[in-house]
């Protein structure tokens, strides 16, 4: 999360959003430099499972149909 002031303000921002349903973790926003999903991987969550949904607003390839 980055916190900060913004004209007096107190304003906050996620650096990641995921989202889990139908055994799958929904990557709805990426902020993180090298990104979230080797992270995940490296945790045990099979690439299957793993949905980048901020990429599907860009028409990018599902990174779950990737072999």
């Amino acid at each position: 999360m980055q916190v900060g002031w913004n004209r007096g303000k107190r304003v906050r921002g996620n650096i990641i959003y995921i989202t889990l349903g139908e055994g799958k973790v929904y990557v709805e926003y990426d902020g993180i430099e090298h990104g979230i999903t080797q992270d995940l991987i490296d945790q045990g969550i099979p690439q299957n499972h793993i949905i980048l949904g901020h990429l599907w607003e860009m028409n990018a390839e599902n990174f779950a149909n990737r072999e």
